[in-house]
């Protein structure tokens, strides 16, 4: 059995867990106090919880450009349905050539 008081720390907290070092202290304090009400000052399952949920976010957040992309080409598909070839209604009633402007005296 050995007998330095500073491995058998260190036996025993390789046994039991792992140490984190230089955390912000803040941040430190805030996962204590979330550990302590949320699992009972559990930090592994803490610890978990938090991965688990960083996972999802990451996954939603990598997805999100393809979903973008898929509503602005709806959007375009639409856009292109409600532009006819003969031009643009205005809430007016007037009509937009989409030719090149108005015809005046056969002018354009």
């Amino acid at each position: 059995m050995e007998k330095n008081p500073a491995r058998i720390v260190l036996n025993k907290t390789k046994a039991q867990g792992m140490i984190i070092s230089r955390f912000p202290e803040p941040t430190r304090s805030k996962f204590i106090e979330f550990s302590n009400e949320e699992f009972a000052g559990d930090y592994g399952m803490c610890l978990q919880y938090l991965w688990n949920t960083f996972e999802l976010w990451n996954t939603f957040m990598s997805n999100w450009d393809i979903k973008l992309n898929y509503i602005i080409e709806l959007l375009d598909e639409k856009k292109r349905e409600e532009i006819s070839p003969e031009g643009i209604r205005l809430l007016s009633g007037r009509r937009i050539d989409l030719k090149g402007g108005e015809k005046k005296d056969g002018k354009v």
